[in-house]
């Protein structure tokens, strides 16, 4: 069965006897019939529905086999409930005792909403989905009293774990060593991310070899302490990982082939598509932090594709884009060049902020017409050109020259062409070669000598 069963189900009323966990107090005072009717109920964790099979365990079922519960010792919701033995669970206990007054005589639903509240998504990285994937099988064995139209259920739950208590306290002590050679706690989330996808697809490789009654390899303890896992090991590890430094993401179960499971995990305002199990040992990566548009090859089953899930956990879909200091992501800011002045083409990441190579654009130059840019509107000054047949000028620091051999052209004035710079001539020699000077060739050069 490819469909799990809603998270956070049926709120129905719920009670819970354990030994180190006190009860609510009671108002009420309920005389509850001495027999109960005998129920049990077991089937495999759905998320392994086919992948795992586990022997019914024997369930208690009559009443000398399970505590007698006193109607005060029946929790009123499952959220009271599933928060009491959710330590419980961490703690790998596998057989605890839960007493829920409800109105509903579905019990198996009754007892999965007690669960699905114990297992829901914390934020806690031992919690949530950690628990959710981590059990092969669960059941309950138990009895059911009436009274004033409420069924007054006692569960006797059995779970059927991957991993002991003492292998969970391995798992802590090995993911601190990580976290220590890691040193990212005051990175940027995506640098987390990174640092986490680049250990486990460096670290872990896929278990190809054990086979399907090897439970252990659906778990993060084989991964960690082996070496080798399958994609519920490396989508565990990346869990816990992300979550310890603040990074929130969830497992995803559905089918890539065959059934899958992989990561989606929060970067900014949205998640991410991960896959750790086909990125392990692959260079450059092909599904880190990436779209729903380029992630087809994935599909989730039914429960995280609910409006509900999509609400809760917006998806991208396109690809996310960051740089772990080398593989910047740029965009370029251009200062365009002037008729005089070179432009310049500077490339910035636009995560980090580095800033990248710079490309010089050469200055434009002037592009005269009638003797004007038209781009700047800059005058053209000749300093240098002819008077004449033969006779050629030029202005130097202020000098007027005339050389060649001939006589200057005849102007009225205004049209000698050095008329632009004559301000600044300041003084003129007139070579031996030169016959004659003509008419207002030097008019109105007052600062001459």
């Amino acid at each position: 069965m490819k469909k799990l069963k809603k998270l956070l189900a049926l709120l129905l009323c719920a009670g819970l006897l354990i030994t180190s966990i006190p009860l609510q107090a009671r108002a009420e005072t309920v005389e509850l019939p001495e027999e109960g009717i005998s129920i049990s109920h077991y089937e495999v964790n759905p998320l392994y529905k086919g992948i795992v099979e586990e022997p019914a365990p024997l369930l208690k079922s009559n009443k000398t086999d399970v505590p007698v519960l006193k109607a005060e010792d029946y929790y009123n919701s499952a959220a009271a409930a599933g928060d009491a033995i959710r330590s419980t669970i961490v703690n790998r206990v596998s057989q605890f005792t839960v007493g829920i007054k409800s109105s509903s005589n579905d019990f198996k639903a009754v007892a999965r909403s007690i669960l699905d509240e114990a297992m829901r998504h914390t934020g806690v990285p031992n919690e949530g989905d950690y628990l959710l994937w981590q059990y092969a099988s669960w059941g309950y064995g138990g009895n059911y009293k009436t009274s004033g139209g409420y069924y007054y259920i006692t569960f006797d739950f059995t779970l059927n774990y991957f991993t002991t208590a003492a292998q969970e306290q391995q798992v802590d002590n090995k993911l601190n060593q990580i976290y220590n050679q890691l040193n990212v706690n005051n990175a940027s989330d995506y640098k987390k991310v990174k640092a986490i996808y680049d250990w486990i697809c460096s670290n872990i490789t896929y278990d190809f070899d054990n086979p399907d009654t090897y439970k252990l390899k659906h778990s993060a303890w084989a991964g960690l302490m082996n070496g080798t896992c399958v994609c519920q090991g490396y989508a565990l590890i990346f869990y816990r990982m992300a979550l310890h430094y603040g990074v929130d993401n969830r497992l995803i179960a559905g089918d890539a082939g065959e059934a899958h499971g992989w990561n989606i995990v929060k970067m900014g305002n949205l998640y991410y598509n991960v896959d750790s199990t086909w990125d392990a040992g692959q260079n450059p990566y092909n599904y880190f932090l990436v779209g729903s548009n380029n992630f087809t090859d994935h599909q989730a089953w039914e429960d995280y594709t609910t409006a509900e899930f999509k609400r809760n956990y917006p998806i991208s879909a396109t690809d996310y884009v960051g740089c772990d200091g080398t593989n910047h992501s740029y965009s370029k800011t251009r200062v365009e060049p002037t008729c005089t002045q070179p432009g310049s083409e500077t490339e910035y990441c636009t995560v980090c902020g580095a800033k990248g190579k710079t490309t010089t654009i050469p200055a434009m130059g002037h592009n005269y017409s009638g003797g004007k840019c038209t781009r700047c509107g800059h005058v053209n000054v000749p300093t240098s050109g002819t008077c004449g047949t033969g006779v050629n000028w030029a202005i130097n620091n202020g000098l007027l020259n005339i050389y060649g051999n001939g006589s200057i052209n005849e102007y009225n004035g205004s049209n000698m062409p050095w008329i632009d710079s004559a301000n600044n001539i300041t003084a003129i020699i007139v070579g031996e070669g030169v016959t004659r000077i003509g008419s207002y060739a030097f008019y109105n050069l007052t600062s001459a000598k």
